[in-house]
């Protein structure tokens, strides 16, 4: 009689697949796009196999299928390692609607409900509040030759996208992002994520002026003033040292810059 065993990746995927369950996070996006057919995955299955894929390791997505049989996922989903192929997954993906900027299409798309989606069971469980949101930009550049703007990784000779996101102030959770093409200056983005940020709030019932935008001097111009204005929400806003007023300035005990009562600065220009 021959002995053998199998290792089979547990921990990793093993942890991601419960806290996509107790956070409500698959729920919540298997009710944008339920089953295709009887037996098959969904969509949810795909986007959940593509984040754990990022956490950790990150194989190449022609390992993808190979690394899904190998773990306790092909256990508990009961699914053939030949459904989660590299074509696919792509395949699954290019079904999500996506309105591009200016393409004429209705602006919620299957990304906007999955986003609304999950703020409503992140909220329904507590794990986020819904009074302070953080706004930060950041962007990742592609394989195609063709430089449009600064890149993060130092790869200004490729072709650039950026990416918004809003986070929850207390814990740092995602909860909506946009992306913009490469080459837009920081704190440009601001009107188009505030559009998605207000449905949003409104899709949960949150009243816009119970929250409040923080966000890095990047975005401080006067365009994004008044778009946070018209949108109704309240911010937070770091400015370049150059653009303080001057009755606002003043000097520390310790001869350190100081913005009204007790608020430091570096003095750091832009």
């Amino acid at each position: 009689m021959h002995l053998g065993a199998i290792a089979v990746e547990f921990g990793l995927p093993a942890a991601l697949w419960v806290a996509s369950q107790r956070s409500g996070a698959f729920e919540a996006l298997r009710s944008v796009r339920p089953l295709a057919r009887q037996g098959s995955p969904s969509l949810a299955h795909y986007v959940l196999l593509a984040a754990i894929r990022c956490v950790g390791r990150t194989d190449s997505m022609t390992e993808i299928a190979a690394r899904y049989g190998s773990s306790v996922l092909q256990r508990l989903w009961k699914f053939p390692s030949e459904c989660f192929t590299s074509r696919a997954i792509w395949g699954r993906f290019d079904t999500i609607e996506v309105s591009c900027e200016g393409d004429g299409r209705p602006a919620s798309d299957d990304l906007q409900r999955c986003q609304a989606a999950l703020w409503v069971a992140f909220r329904s469980r507590q794990l986020v509040g819904e009074r302070v949101l953080v706004y930060d930009t950041t962007n990742s550049h592609t394989w195609v030759a063709s430089p449009n703007g600064h890149s993060n990784q130092k790869r200004n000779d490729l072709r650039q996208a950026g990416i918004s996101y809003v986070l929850d102030g207390g814990c740092g959770l995602a909860l909506c992002h946009h992306l913009y093409r490469g080459g837009l200056a920081d704190g440009g983005d601001l009107p188009a994520a505030l559009e998605c940020i207000g449905r949003i709030l409104d899709g949960a019932s949150i009243s816009r002026d119970s929250v409040t935008l923080a966000s890095g001097k990047d975005s401080a111009a006067l365009r994004n003033t008044l778009e946070l204005q018209r949108h109704g929400l309240g911010w937070v806003s770091e400015l370049p040292w150059n653009e303080v007023p001057e009755q606002l300035r003043g000097r520390g005990p310790d001869g350190a810059e100081e913005i009204g009562a007790g608020v430091r600065a570096t003095g750091e220009t832009a």
